[in-house]
């Protein structure tokens, strides 16, 4: 389990990375919490506010839905301002760097099997009806453009559960949907953007971004393919935005994060949470399962955001 939640982690900073830049809050207009509002509300204690504005990453408890999430959130202070972790995203610096990443793209119309590149072999997250089209000569890539297209048709409806042998099944569309549930500070600060996550595809509001791309990465020493859907709402009064893992294949099932940014004297405050699903931190010992795990994707995340924060003011 240490490999694998190490290997997992170093695709989610990458992912965390994106999420960053996207998050710039110009001003706190109405509607929109402030720093000290955040931090009360996620219940950051006075001291641990000035530790924050020094350069200490804090960590948040976040609600487990069930014994297969590891759920983790963080606060960080980058003393940049905002175009600076522009630049550094869209270079695409962050993913040049990251060497267990093979390939990556973002999804655009007409997608087709060939915008995907590259195989993987031994997936083991395949429904019994992608199994059996695999055997019967099926590539790989096709199974890719069937699950984006019902995401993109039936949103996490549309994602089938995984066949994991004597009649059980992992179900990473509940899974997402439990994850968003469990993202309280939505619904009560940016209630708009829940609906649009909850009904999507369907009921988006109109200056909804909607992004989507395939990853080609290591994970626990073997290629796998990772399907995203990246949404943000950026307003003059504030932005956040959404990133759902809708397939992995293999390793975890699904993947929730969500990000945003408050702007403060000398720079911006950086808030985060992830949900993951693995099959790996349930069973017998599924309580220190949890700890390790939970404990692993800390540091390796905090890790990730030292360096974001390192390149980005030195620049």
């Amino acid at each position: 389990m240490d490999h694998a939640v190490s290997s997992i982690q170093r695709y989610v900073s990458v992912a965390a990375a994106g999420l960053v830049w996207a998050c710039h809050i110009p001003s706190c207009a109405a509607g929109t919490p402030s720093v000290d509002e955040m931090l009360g509300y996620l219940h950051v204690d006075k001291t641990e506010r000035g530790n924050l504005l020094k350069g200490k990453i804090l960590s948040t408890d976040l609600t487990e839905g069930s014994k297969k999430e590891l759920a983790i959130g963080l606060v960080m202070f980058v003393p940049a301002p905002m175009e600076k972790l522009v630049e550094f995203v869209r270079s695409g610096k962050w993913f040049t760097s990251d060497r267990d990443i093979i390939a990556v793209g973002e999804l655009k119309e007409p997608v087709t099997v060939d915008s995907f590149q590259g195989n993987a072999a031994s997936q083991s997250n395949l429904s019994t009806t992608e199994a059996q089209a695999l055997r019967s000569g099926e590539s790989f890539r096709q199974l890719l453009l069937r699950r984006y297209e019902a995401y993109r048709q039936r949103g996490v409806a549309g994602i089938e559960p995984y066949d994991r042998g004597g009649g059980k099944v992992a179900r990473p569309g509940d899974e997402l949907q439990g994850a968003l549930q469990e993202s309280t500070v939505l619904a009560k600060y940016f209630p708009e953007l829940l609906r649009a996550l909850q009904t999507y595809p369907r009921e988006q509001p109109e200056d909804a971004s909607h992004r989507y791309f395939w990853t080609n990465q290591k994970v626990e020493g073997r290629p796998t393919f990772i399907l995203t859907h990246r949404m943000s709402i950026v307003r003059p009064e504030g932005a956040f935005m959404a990133e759902r893992q809708f397939y992995v294949g293999h390793s975890y099932n699904s993947l929730f994060l969500l990000a945003g940014c408050l702007p403060v004297e000398g720079g911006t405050v950086v808030f985060y949470s992830n949900h993951t699903s693995t099959d790996q931190v349930a069973g017998f010992g599924s309580g220190m399962r949890h700890s390790i795990g939970r404990g692993q994707m800390r540091d390796e995340i905090t890790k990730s955001f030292q360096q974001i924060r390192a390149t980005v003011t030195r620049q």
